[in-house]
């Protein structure tokens, strides 16, 4: 957990119409946060070079609790993939190897709360010079610098790490082994994927109690706690 820092100015920049509601029908998990997950056993994730995480979230005031909303490979520092979405601060922590300022970046989530968020949380990863967080499309947060974690990590949890459960909704889980760009993230954040797209390594609908992965390693998860879709 650090500092934030945001640029004014980037290299090429965009615009886009972009929304904080889903305008596609789709259902999701809701976690009640004391004992609900979905566990990804087979999942792997074999370098600390560059990632894309997409999610939509909608998380209540009257939810916010300390959390780990994903992780992979439930490990400390300087090893760390994962993010609290948000914290019982109101922050939004995302943290992609060590957590300090190589690492970690981070925004206030206040004015996102009660309301259907996209979220993309990006990184070059190690040695890199960019890590970001973008919410319905806009970078909101980032930095010149970049970690990732510095070994193989195995296991993919979301909706807690420890004891640390997330309560709210979450839909439309994607990670990629590569950075996403915003004219990209902003292009299919509203639409299913085919599930072969370059770079995509995870793409769990959260619809259906299978937790099915629809990318082509088919790492299919399994729900734990009470099944609730909304």
């Amino acid at each position: 957990m650090q500092n934030l820092y945001i640029y004014q100015q980037l290299e090429q920049s965009y615009e886009f119409k972009t929304t904080n509601i889903k305008d596609y029908a789709s259902r999701a998990f809701e976690f009640d946060g004391v004992d609900d997950y979905v566990y990804v056993e087979n999942f792997e994730w074999n370098s600390g070079g560059p990632v894309t995480v997409e999610l939509w979230v909608k998380v209540n005031t009257t939810d916010i609790q300390e959390n780990v909303t994903f992780c992979v490979g439930f490990q400390e520092n300087p090893n760390r993939f994962q993010v609290h979405l948000p914290w019982s601060d109101r922050m939004l922590y995302w943290d992609y190897g060590n957590c300090s300022r190589t690492g970690g970046v981070e925004i206030d989530y206040t004015s996102y709360l009660d309301k259907w968020t996209h979220i993309a949380l990006v990184s070059q990863g190690k040695g890199g010079r960019f890590k970001g967080i973008y919410l319905n499309g806009t970078l909101v947060a980032s930095d010149n610098i970049s970690d990732g974690p510095k070994i193989p990590l195995k296991k993919l949890i979301i909706g807690k790490w420890g004891d640390l459960y997330f309560k709210g909704k979450i839909d439309n889980f994607r990670i990629w082994n590569i950075v996403r760009s915003q004219e990209q993230i902003c292009a299919y954040m509203n639409n299913r994927l085919q599930g072969n797209e370059p770079g995509l390594v995870g793409y769990w609908h959260l619809d259906n109690r299978l937790a099915k992965d629809y990318s082509h390693n088919r790492n299919h998860g399994t729900w734990n706690g009470k099944y609730c879709i909304v």
